[in-house]
């Protein structure tokens, strides 16, 4: 890599990711408790608190996948607004696929447990239709009415999460949109550190020591000949 490239910002990229997490998560949290699974409900401030930070590390991950990449192919740019955009383009986009596959998670999840539900229900009232039988269930398949309530279910609850994510993803690009350029309205100019502004700092910080210590050993110098 050429030396002349820019560092990284950990603190930028800790802020997105922070921002990003939460930020997601309030969505994936309001989607849970719209279509989620009766078994998981609960707070949902706990739900968004617990979810969001056990998301921050694939977040953080992200960002800096999303900043390494922009480097590589803008950073010897001297346009400005070009190296924010694409860098500003691979964050939305990036963290915005994992937003995506943390409420599509999330939501298969769900459909498992209704779907045990809706088993559970059909069983129940297999029995009450068929109380000479043991096997309701299977008595359902051979007849050749088969599942017809039960899959029935099924497919409409499917079709409910498939459509709630296609929604969540559209809200999440956008979110992710605002939030991204949110941060760097205040962080764009730190987005990266360049090794020249690093340098400049460190021969600050000696030159601030170096004038300390001559001061300290002039006022020794003083007070020994006083």
């Amino acid at each position: 890599m050429n030396r002349s490239s820019p560092r990284l910002s950990w603190a930028t990229i800790a802020i997105l990711a922070f921002v990003i997490s939460f930020g997601d998560g309030f969505i994936a949290t309001s989607l849970h408790g719209a279509i989620g699974a009766i078994e998981r409900t609960g707070s949902p401030f706990a739900y968004w608190l617990r979810s969001s930070t056990l998301m921050l590390p694939l977040y953080v991950l992200a960002v800096t996948v999303a900043l390494v990449a922009a480097r590589r192919w803008v950073g010897q740019s001297r346009r400005t607004p070009v190296k924010l955009a694409v860098a500003a383009l691979l964050v939305i986009g990036i963290t915005s696929a994992v937003g995506v596959a943390e409420v599509a998670a999330s939501s298969t999840y769900d459909y498992h447990l209704q779907s045990r539900e809706l088993e559970r229900v059909h069983s129940v009232h297999s029995v009450h239709s068929h109380p000479s039988s043991t096997h309701p269930a299977t008595l359902d398949l051979a007849s050749g009415s088969t599942c017809s309530a039960l899959c029935e279910a099924k497919r409409s609850t499917l079709a409910v999460h498939v459509r709630a994510v296609k929604y969540a993803a559209v809200v999440l690009l956008i979110t992710n949109l605002v939030l991204v350029a949110f941060v760097l309205v205040f962080r764009g100019d730190r987005l990266w550190l360049r090794h020249d502004r690093i340098r400049g700092a460190h021969r600050g910080r000696h030159r601030h020591r170096a004038a300390g210590g001559v001061g300290h050993l002039a006022g020794t110098r003083t007070s020994i000949a006083s």
